[in-house]
């Protein structure tokens, strides 16, 4: 018996199955002051005998309380929770449903219980003894089975009838069964109990491993010999909870059904608890209670904070975990994400009663209080600023909530201790980067350490010292009560889709599943990655190791408790650079890959310090077992996410597509009451474009953008049928207007001779005009029949390009027409108004001339959703472990050469996770989708942009006013809107080396000699392209000989006279002059609208037509080239977003912007300015048809200030202002009182007055995802704007107004100042030490680009074995 109780102490130490723990071997120190005591030692002894008169008193207690104790130990709910401490089992494990699968279950545990009576001497004879029982049961007992069958089948009946009668004598059958040492019967009704009551199925196992425990075989041998001692032994209900128990038995399962694991440690949890009880009779038998079952007889609290990082995705799996065992857990927070919970609740019903939440912060005395109850057992400590990125943007909110968040919960638990001289334990949640910390510091003198430390690493060293600190003093101190704790050093953990997308394994996968870019510092570092339900299994076996120390109650044992473990997986650590493979193989992915140096000090300043993370040179104190592999996680995680991609894109879908049928009403027909419209007629299934021209006749032709008509509706008052008159564009609204008509009477069968002349204003109402319509809509196609009123005519286009328009007869089942408004009267817009054909041929045809009649971008969308799920499912279906054999393709330097290269562009959705619409025939590009506003960075002044001109107040009337705005910028860092991929490269500090090319020397002597060629780089009133010239002057003071150069930069001056042929000459000249010339290393500028295009086009179809998306159509020269260019389209042939750089323009309205607002100080905050939005440009180009729906006049200053919903509240009442200044004098006076300006397509995707607002502050707006904006590849554009879609248009002011608050705006205008020194340029006649310092030392334009280029340059493009374009 002494061995049997010795394996039952010891337990939690020595288990090796299913990955726990590792076995803690202690100096004679540490057990000397953890009290751990040795097994034949006398304390040890003395304690146990002490133990031994308990149990006996309990043995001796009457028998129906022994009957109650093992009721509780076997009843299981109806529902599958836990009630007491028996097993759960759950409906995954259906095989055992079948007969056969019962027989066998029996037969497996009866011959664990005959090895489990079998002596040792007599092993042999048992085990053949227990094969005669096999083969007995199989025939003797196949009546039982049959029962089971039939119970199975009849289930809900037979509960009904006869539960409680038929539960009280199979328990008692059981209790004398095992009082008679009738195993085999004990066992069989006890599968057989199991099975009726919770109506499923018995775990796999389960009962076998149990039996087959050493506290089993044991306490059956000892039972075997005594078995009319009873009272001298264990007594019936020990030996069933013998079969039960495991203190720290298989917790961690194989994994894949992780919650369902959960919920059977749970029982194992109860019957354990249960044992612990009949342990210690005195103690713990009287908090048994039928209300309240052992298992659920504590409380755990979880702090958290859930804006912190990687504690929400442990904080929602631990409770989980908790919850699945039934223990009450109360989470204190900040907030909650009700969704998550409304998941919980769903998955876990009794989390409703179990779950308690408590908002606030873990540094608020007075919330800590309101949970720190007497009914909680221990606190898991997970609220952190965990990321070393945001420790490094706000070093004092870090400070605060690593070390004095931790302090104050610390606090909050002593007083509570003191209170009920509580027994309570604490584990802290810590990080294993404190390794790499330690071992990096160890080489630097103090004064290196204090500099070099980061923030985040600080904290958690504080943090442990905090809680050891606690500990101490509750050693010394005997009121605080007695604390236990445990610090857990976790290490990467991975497998939630849910995690943060900068950690290593998120961020990879977020660009491997759109193809994106992947960046690894070095590659070749290893790191211990640990799967996410292996460090909740790490938890659980911390917190049972706390809570069997808090329940000790020997006499000598420890009143504290504290050690710091390692959590780690247990195998070998991977290389970043094989986790990088083995992602790309599981998504199929093309992304191209980035490696960069690493620098000496990446290990504490890098943003991403997963991607650096090593094991660190301290042993580990902890070691799962049985953990996870990498590649298992992985494809599991590969699954997770393609699961979360296809079920957002059917969610998409159903919201998108699946609308119900439209009806139209005459209030639907009366929406087009004073608006101004452009109709598209179907011409052979494809779009032109009704029009009068010059205020003459009527015609229908391929010219884009149209020019606007205007419709007018009203009842008619004699049939009350609504009718319409159209008028054609007139500039002077006059009398020479055209409406659309006839006059009477109808020749040649309604044929014209030419075009159709309409009617002249001053002819309307003539008795021989007719110019009313009525529209028949047809509510599937968005397409309308204009039906001449008063007659049996309607009008109908031309039947073929370049054709007449005719009147028909109304009997023709014809509808040739759309109707789409471009700015109406009406709040509500008309149904079909976001289907706009012209929208689609911009947006959706980026690689055709094709325009489709029928076409909308609503209709596109929905396709490409449809396709991209089709894609996703494929990818699910075909993924398994196989998929990591799969070939990969080869890396090539070369843009050009990458696989994706001439896809053209996909379509984003900024609410899908992977934003990018994946149809498989398309490239994903990079979004400017809304960033979750930074934290309140804070860095020092040093890091600002200019810091000299930031001075926190204004000069107003000659009084200083504070200046929230200068306050703003002088406490956060240009370095936090930097995207982190470009950081890493910036960190770096490398930048690749330019040799600037000399012109062909007729050029040389143009440039010395001609006016033109002197100014070139000249600012201008109007067409400002020096953009070049500037790049070009300050690269020549950095230029190196061409032997040393990564790069050739060839002069282009484009946008003046001769350019093309200089440019070629320049080309030429360089190829055959220039050692080392490389055509895939040349960097070329590109200033003019459609840059590498070298032509010129009104609008993108012309450019499309000319070009197509086909490279082999560009110039030889340019092909090759990386190109600094002003052209971002995304929509064009002439932007190529993987061997492109996007510069900003050199705008004309540079002097006016630094004079009015080179002092930040001048720049005025968002909250006092009076314009809410405003727009003033040109209606040409592609952008016309947008231009002129932003400046539709939708609602007034008194309209804004009433919005329902209004949650931008500014100082002024604010109104929108569009095509003038109003009452301000000048641009720079216009553009410092507006808070939004308006980012609208001009001829190309892009217009230069975008930087001209962001100088002077103004947030930019942008419309759509078609425009890639100055290093978009560098510059988060989501935190320096903000975007709205197409469709969104009407709505504008009315969204900026309830989307957004005056703190977030504030924070975008912070950040615009903090970094636009990158879009402008020099004025002319600054010295070269001047255009030095602004161009590049201060982060201008030059700086970002040659990063940017840097960039490309680094990077290894996938690319198909053999070339074969045809």
């Amino acid at each position: 018996m002494r061995a049997a109780e010795e394996n039952f102490i010891r337990a939690i130490h020595s288990k090796s199955g299913g990955g726990f723990l590792r076995p803690l071997h202690l100096s004679h120190k540490y057990r000397n002051e953890f009290g751990y005591q040795e097994p034949d030692s006398p304390s040890f002894r003395a304690g146990h005998a002490v133990k031994r008169k308990r149990l006996d008193a309990f043995s001796r207690r009457d028998q129906a309380s022994r009957e109650r104790l093992l009721d509780r130990a076997f009843t299981v709910s109806k529902e599958g929770s836990l009630a007491g401490g028996g097993i759960w089992v759950g409906p995954e494990f259906s095989r055992f449903d079948e007969p056969g699968n019962l027989q066998l279950k029996a037969v497996e545990c009866l011959a664990a219980a005959a090895e489990a009576k079998a002596s040792t001497e007599a092993k042999a004879k048992a085990e053949a003894e227990a094969q005669a029982q096999v083969e007995h049961i199989l025939t003797k007992h196949e009546a039982v089975v049959e029962r089971a069958r039939r119970f199975k089948e009849d289930k809900e009946r037979r509960l009904k009838e006869a539960e409680q009668h038929r539960l009280f004598a199979i328990e008692q059958r059981q209790l004398q069964a095992v009082e008679d040492l009738k195993l085999e019967e004990f066992v069989i009704l006890t599968t057989y109990n199991l099975l009726q009551k919770v109506n499923v199925n018995i775990y796999p196992g389960v009962l076998t491993s149990l039996a087959q425990s050493e506290e089993g075989k044991v306490k059956f041998a000892s039972h075997t010999a005594n078995k009319k001692g009873l009272h001298a032994q264990p007594n019936a209900g020990q030996v069933v909870r013998a079969l039960i128990r495991r203190d720290i038995g298989p917790l961690m399962q194989p994994k894949g059904s992780h919650e369902l694991e959960g919920v059977i440690q749970g029982a194992r949890s109860s019957a354990a608890a249960v044992l612990q009880q009949a342990d210690h009779p005195d103690q713990h038998f009287s908090q048994i209670d039928s209300s309240n079952p052992p298992c659920v007889a504590r409380k755990d609290i979880d702090t958290n904070t859930s804006e912190h990082d990687f504690p929400p995705v442990l904080r929602k799996h631990l409770v989980r975990r908790l919850l699945a065992s039934s223990v009450p857990v109360t989470v204190l927070d900040t907030k909650f994400d009700t969704n998550d919970l409304e998941v919980v609740y769903s998955d876990f019903p009794s989390a409703r009663d179990l779950l308690h939440l408590k908002t606030g912060d873990v540094q608020d005395a007075k919330a800590l209080s309101g949970v720190m109850t007497s009914d909680v057992d221990g606190v898991i400590h997970l609220a952190a600023v965990s990321r070393a990125q945001w420790c490094s943007e706000d070093r004092a909110e870090c400070s605060d909530v690593n070390e004095n968040g931790t302090d104050a919960v610390l606090h909050a638990l002593r007083d509570l201790n003191r209170l009920d001289q509580g027994r309570r334990w604490f584990l802290l949640a810590s990080s294993r980067s404190i390794h790499d910390a330690q071992a990096f510091l160890a080489t630097k003198d103090e004064s290196e350490r204090i500099s070099a430390s980061n923030a985040y690493v600080q904290s958690k060293l504080v943090a442990e010292r905090i809680l050891d600190t606690h500990i101490q003093s509750n050693k010394e101190d005997a009121s605080a009560g007695q604390l236990y704790a445990t610090a857990l050093r976790l290490p990467n953990i991975y497998g939630d889709v849910s995690d943060h997308v900068d950690r290593l394994i998120p961020n990879l996968f977020a660009h491997a599943l759109s193809h994106q870019m992947i960046q690894v510092v070095e590659g070749q570092q290893n790191i211990d990655m640990l799967y996410i339900d292996d460090c909740i299994d790490a938890f659980i076996l911390a917190i049972k190791d706390l809570d069997k120390r808090s329940q000790d109650w020997a006499v000598l044992a420890s009143r504290t408790y504290f050690n710091i473990l390692d959590v780690a997986a247990g195998k070998d650590d991977v290389p970043v650079t094989y986790l990088v493979d083995r992602i790309l193989r599981l998504t199929r992915s093309k992304s191209p890959i980035r490696y960069i140096p690493r620098s000496s000090s990446d290990i504490l300043v890098s943003n991403v310090p997963e991607y650096e993370g090593t094991k660190g040179s301290a042993p580990r104190l902890t070691e799962l077992k049985d953990t996870v592999s990498i590649d298992d996680g992985l494809l599991r995680l590969t699954r997770s996410y393609l699961e979360r991609t296809e079920q957002s894109l059917a969610d998409q879908i159903h919201s998108t597509c699946s609308q119900p049928a439209r009806s139209i009403t005459d209030t639907d027909l009366l929406k087009l009451d004073d608006c101004s419209v452009h109709i598209t007629v179907e011409v052979q299934g494809q779009s032109e474009l009704l029009r009068n021209k010059d205020l003459g006749a009527f015609m229908v032709n391929q010219d884009i953008p149209p020019r606007p008509m205007r419709t007018f509706a009203k009842r008619r008052e004699s049939d009350g049928k609504t009718v319409f008159r159209i008028l054609g564009y007139a500039a002077d609204s006059g009398k020479n207007s055209r409406w659309l008509g006839v006059t009477l009477p109808i020749t040649n069968g309604g044929v014209f001779e030419g075009e159709m002349p309409g009617v002249l204003m001053k002819d309307v109402g003539a008795s021989n005009t007719l110019v009313d319509w009525e529209l028949a809509v047809n509510p599937e196609q968005g397409t309308v029949r204009l039906l001449l009123a008063g007659t049996e005519y309607q009008l109908r286009g031309p039947v073929m390009p370049r054709g007449m328009i005719t009147l028909v007869s109304r009997e023709m089942d014809i509808w040739p027409f759309r109707i789409t408004p471009v700015c109406c009267k009406a709040t509500t817009p008309w149904p079909f108004a976001d289907e706009d054909p012209i929208d689609f041929m911009v947006e959706y045809q980026k690689d055709s001339t094709e325009r489709p009649f029928l076409a909308s971008p609503k209709k596109a969308l929905c396709s490409r959703l449809k396709s991209a799920r089709a894609k996703t499912k494929q990818d699910l279906a075909t993924l398994s472990v196989e998929t990591l054999t799969e070939p990969r393709f080869n890396e090539k330097l070369i843009p050009r050469r990458w696989v994706n290269a001439e896809a053209p562009p996909c379509s984003n959705m900024c609410s899908l996770p992977t934003v990018c619409i994946d149809t498989g025939d398309c490239q994903c590009v990079l979004s400017s989708c809304p960033a979750i506003l930074p934290r309140n960075a804070s860095t020092h002044v040093n890091t600002l942009s200019d810091a000299s001109v930031v001075s926190p107040q204004t000069v107003v009337n000659d009084v200083k006013v504070r200046n929230p705005l200068a306050e703003m910028v002088n406490g956060s860092s240009w370095r936090s809107i930097i995207r982190p991929q470009a950081l890493a490269i910036i960190d770096a500090g490398v930048v690749p080396r330019i040799h600037v090319g000399p012109l062909a020397p007729r050029d040389q002597q143009w440039r010395k000699n001609d006016t033109d060629g002197i100014n070139i780089n000249r600012l201008k009133p109007t067409d400002c392209f020096s953009a070049d010239a500037s790049m070009e002057l300050t690269l020549s003071s950095m230029s190196v000989p061409a032997e040393e150069s990564d790069y050739t930069f060839v002069p282009m001056y484009q946008g003046r006279p001769g350019e093309n042929d200089r440019f070629e000459r320049a080309y030429e000249f360089n190829l055959a002059n220039t050692p080392r010339f490389n055509p895939h290393r040349v960097i070329v500028p590109f200033t003019h609208d459609w840059g590498v295009c070298l032509v010129f086009d009104w609008h993108v179809w012309g450019i499309r037509g000319k070009k197509g998306r086909d490279s082999e159509k560009l110039e030889p020269y340019t092909r090759w080239t990386t190109a600094w260019s002003t052209m971002g389209d995304l929509n064009s042939p002439c932007y190529r977003p993987a061997q492109d750089v996007v510069i900003p323009p050199r705008g004309c309205a540079s002097s006016q912007l630094f004079e009015a607002f080179g002092n930040i100080s001048n720049v005025r905050p968002s909250r006092d300015r009076r314009v809410l939005i405003t727009f003033k440009g040109n209606l040409w180009g592609t952008g016309s048809i947008m231009r002129q729906k932003i400046m539709c006049e939708r609602i007034d200053e008194r309209g804004i200030t009433n919005l329902p919903g209004r949650r931008l509240i500014t100082t002024h009442p604010v109104s929108a202002v569009w095509d003038n200044y109003g009452e301000r004098p000048s641009y720079a006076a216009m553009l410092n009182d507006t808070i939004f300006c308006v980012h609208a397509m001009g001829i190309a995707g892009w217009a230069p007055r975008l930087i001209d607002a962001i100088y002077a502050g103004c947030i930019p707006v942008v419309i759509g995802h078609t425009t890639q904006f100055p290093f978009y590849d560098m510059i988060d554009w989501g935190k320096i704007s903000i975007s709205i879609e197409t469709s969104e248009i009407h709505r504008l002011e009315e969204i900026l107004v309830t989307r957004y608050t005056i703190e977030d705006v504030e924070r975008l205008q912070a950040n615009i100042i903090l970094i636009r020194d990158a879009f402008v340029y020099p004025l002319d006649d600054v010295s070269s030490e001047t255009l030095m310092d602004k161009m590049f030392h201060k982060r201008g334009p030059l700086f970002f680009a040659l990063y940017s280029t840097q960039m490309r340059m680094l990077t290894k493009w996938p690319a198909h074995a053999v070339y074969d374009k045809p």
